[in-house]
């Protein structure tokens, strides 16, 4: 995967979390769960998620609290960097169409 679609799934996820109705799932962009987990962790790491928002079980499965500090100063950042996607960012439902910008 390159780096500008890991960067636009990022800036969806975010985008999901703050503005829109549940939280996104590795099928929402078509990707394997371990790549999802392994976006979800570069967040986390990266502190664009806060990390007591974000837990990963044992049993393989993922839960992001969907509150108002899940997403972290540096998250809103990375947005407010990569606006030039807002334009053209329409949700999850139609992220397909978003990714090959």
């Amino acid at each position: 995967m390159n780096s500008n679609k890991i960067k636009k799934i990022i800036y969806s996820i975010l985008k999901e979390i703050l503005e829109g109705d549940s939280i996104p799932t590795a099928s929402d962009y078509e990707i394997a769960e371990d790549q999802f987990f392994e976006i979800i962790n570069l967040m986390k790491n990266e502190n664009y998620l806060n990390p007591k928002k974000v837990t990963f079980f044992v049993t393989g499965d993922l839960h992001i609290q969907k509150s108002i500090d899940t997403v972290t100063m540096k998250g809103i950042e990375f947005l407010e960097q990569n606006n030039k996607w807002s334009k053209v960012y329409k949700g999850i439902k139609e992220f397909r169409e978003f990714l090959p910008i």
